[in-house]
């Protein structure tokens, strides 16, 4: 990301920055070029977005599942659809509109995280962090992981632009904004994992996990 911005930054027309993946790629490489690198990040941003939908399905079919005691049973292809349309939904509503709705939900994360973070580390078994692992599960999850990572990379040209084709400032922007998500995420992660036990979690339903996560962490944890 560092890199595409200096490139970024030093290949826009009058300076100024804000080009993107296509327009760099046309100068670099020409008309065919352009038309590789659009067709790729067709499918990277496509899969990014079915990804999202698959789990967003799961996840509305799982919680149902979870509050209705098991008696209600709806299927991942039904919770998919709601999970688009809804979403689908907030997009017709206008930029201002979706700019608000998505503070309403970063100030209701913030906060669920600090709660989380608060009540939850006296409450972490090291013994839960320290012996239990397996380096076997990284493989195909990562790579799946990996290439996520280069969705984010869209928004570099973005940010040139928006910071006024300063490559320094758009690199501190990248530096902060890619470590502090990775520190927030480092202790998230601590908590989760030294809280729940791996013995205690029978299935691989996030709910069911979400669920154990408070049983161990008491009600207040519970309840956030």
């Amino acid at each position: 990301a560092l890199q595409l911005a200096s490139v970024d930054a030093s290949s826009s027309e009058g300076g100024s920055g804000g080009s993107s993946f296509l327009s760099m790629s046309r100068r670099a490489l020409g008309v065919p070029g352009e038309i590789v690198t659009g067709v790729l990040f067709w499918f990277l941003l496509t899969a990014i977005v079915v990804a999202y939908t698959a789990e967003g399905g799961q996840l509305i079919s799982q919680f149902v599942d979870e509050i209705s005691s098991s008696s209600i049973n709806v299927p991942t292809a039904i919770g998919s659809a709601v999970f688009a349309f809804f979403f689908g939904a907030l997009g017709t509503f206008g930029t201002s509109r979706i700019d608000a709705i998505n503070r309403i939900f970063v100030l209701g994360l913030v906060s669920t995280f600090v709660g989380l973070v608060g009540f939850g580390l006296p409450q972490i078994d090291v013994s839960n962090l320290i012996n239990h692992k397996d380096w076997t599960k990284l493989y195909p999850n990562l790579i799946s992981i990996g290439i996520l990572s280069f969705g984010a990379q869209n928004v570099v040209p973005t940010l040139l632009n928006y910071l006024g084709g300063d490559p320094k400032r758009t690199r501190q922007a990248i530096l902060f904004g890619s470590l502090s998500p990775l520190l927030l995420y480092s202790i998230w992660e601590s908590v989760f994992l030294g809280i729940v036990s791996v013995d205690g979690v029978a299935g691989e339903s996030k709910m069911e996990v979400v669920t154990v996560l408070g049983e161990t962490g008491g009600p207040i944890i519970k309840d956030l």
